[in-house]
């Protein structure tokens, strides 16, 4: 080996045979000399070692040794300490995360089986087979003319036929499925005036007897010029028994009726008695009890008040449908893997019947269907959620805004003819009471889990409570008046016409 000074470098060269464990060199080549280039490792003691290093191209550092293929060795990297947890935050975190352990997850069933329901009773609206009917798609009201047989003479006669926005169902088959329209559930002022006018007017009818010798009833001053009027009953009058061709027809939503050949009927899509002589008195017709339908009324007075739990089956077209299928599918099952099958049905059902019930009280005269109520509902449930676990929320702005989009598009299509706005606004108010009621939550120490538990005592109450006054309200105030403004709420007029298809 070579001499070692203190200002002179010194190329290390060696044998294999020679120790190696006092130098400055990688262990490696220590165990395994016959790798070692003795021509390239260098030791840097001084500048001049620097220098000489320089010459071989190589970079180096007092005291570090290098190998091939001459990197400098790298440092190792600590990572910093973070901030120390208290016992008492460390505690709260063991405490949520075993929560979040112990919490069942659900498949949503209740989810699918409720879409494929609502899917099957919307089909069944839309075929004549099923006793469903097909309304012309449109977002007003259309003309139609026809050649119909009148009591005089055949004549050509239009009349205005309601369209459907959504693509589905008349007016007519969706009363006939269970569709919300209060005076199919109680006693209304202004269906009762209609019916108290029919009577009135055909207290003075008698028997006209046409040219054809063919009978209807009407009033004497209307039968000028026919053949003969007796005053009384066609049913009394022998040669018309066989001959009448003028009876009742009920037509549109609000009980009217008329005496009409069965041609005209059918042109306004009424509903014709070939076996009644009148509207009104013992030989008439209760135009109510035939227009709501699924068995009329068991007396003479509309009590059909499961409309209120039928409605959140229905929809009013494969458009609505598929817009709240969509929801359904997403939110309402989301909060359905958390919270079970029964909790979730529990506060479907309930925001849809509740809203329901306010849509009943404050827009009587519409008729609506749809699970929308039960829909905002669920987003209200979803806003209760929310808050339950803003302590541990990610992206909460992202959240918030999520829930206020959702709400206002909703509202947006529940201005649009035959979508309850009021059953949205109802709906989310007993959603809010449901969702603290009946949704699973995660406690966060001693006083959250006090209050959440008075919440929930306290919602119980006022759904049972909300439950008995809204009923009590909607049967004890049949006048549909008391509020001039509340239907524009219902139905905004963006075109003239409409919102009358609400009510045709």
């Amino acid at each position: 080996m070579g001499e070692k000074g203190n200002s002179s470098p010194m190329l290390l060269s060696f044998t294999p045979e020679e120790p190696r464990r006092s130098m400055n060199v990688p262990q490696r080549f220590a165990e395994n000399p016959m790798g070692y280039d003795p021509h390239i490792e260098l030791v840097s003691q001084n500048s001049t070692n620097k220098g000489k290093a320089k010459e071989l191209n190589i970079d180096v550092e007092e005291n570090v040794a290098f190998s091939p293929p001459f990197k400098k060795a790298q440092k190792p990297k600590t990572k910093p300490p973070g901030p120390a947890i208290s016992k008492e935050q460390e505690e709260f975190e063991q405490n949520v995360i075993k929560q979040l352990k112990n919490m069942k997850t659900y498949r949503p069933y209740f989810s699918y089986i409720t879409a494929i329901i609502q899917v099957i009773i919307l089909v069944a609206s839309l075929f004549p087979q099923t006793g469903g009917s097909l309304a012309e798609w449109g977002i007003s009201t259309v003309e139609k003319t026809k050649l119909v047989k009148t009591f005089s003479n055949p004549v050509n006669q239009t009349v205005l036929i309601a369209q459907n926005l959504w693509y589905g169902p008349s007016t007519f088959a969706l009363l006939h499925f269970g569709a919300k329209y209060s005076p199919c559930m109680r006693s209304n002022d202004f269906i009762d005036v209609i019916a108290n006018n029919i009577q009135k007017e055909e207290s003075s009818f008698g028997c006209c007897i046409n040219n054809k010798n063919e009978c209807g009833m009407m009033n004497s001053t209307s039968c000028y010029g026919h053949k003969a009027f007796y005053n009384s009953s066609c049913a009394d009058v022998t040669q018309c028994k066989n001959a009448t061709i003028l009876r009742p027809c009920c037509y549109g939503i609000e009980g009217r009726c008329q005496l009409l050949t069965q041609d005209q009927c059918d042109l306004i899509e009424g509903l014709w008695h070939e076996d009644k002589s009148q509207c009104s008195g013992n030989n008439g017709v209760n135009c109510m009890s035939k227009i709501c339908g699924i068995g009329g009324f068991r007396d003479s007075s509309p009590d059909q008040w499961w409309r209120i739990f039928t409605a959140i089956f229905m929809h009013i077209g494969v458009i609505h449908l598929v817009f709240n299928i969509l929801f359904q599918l997403t939110v309402c099952a989301e909060i359905e893997t958390f919270a079970g099958p029964w909790r979730t049905a529990l506060m479907y059902i309930i925001s849809g019947v509740g809203g329901n019930i306010i849509a009943a009280i404050f827009a009587p005269k519409s008729v609506s269907a749809g699970s929308s109520g039960s829909l905002y509902g669920m987003i209200a449930v979803s806003t209760v959620e929310t808050f339950h676990s803003w302590q541990i929320l990610p992206n909460r702005i992202r959240q918030t805004l999520r829930l206020f989009i959702m709400l206002v598009i909703f509202l947006g299509i529940g201005t649009l003819p035959w979508i309850d706005n009021w059953a949205h606004a109802g709906g989310f108010v007993v959603g809010i009471f449901c969702g603290m009621a009946f949704l699973p939550y995660l406690q966060f120490g001693k006083w959250d889990d006090r209050r959440k538990k008075i919440f929930k005592i306290f919602s119980i109450i006022m759904l049972i409570v909300g439950a008995v006054i809204g009923m009590a309200v909607f049967y004890a105030a049949p006048n549909p008046d008391f509020c001039s403004w509340c239907h524009y709420v219902d139905c905004v007029p963006y075109t003239s016409d409409l919102c009358s298809s609400e009510s045709s």
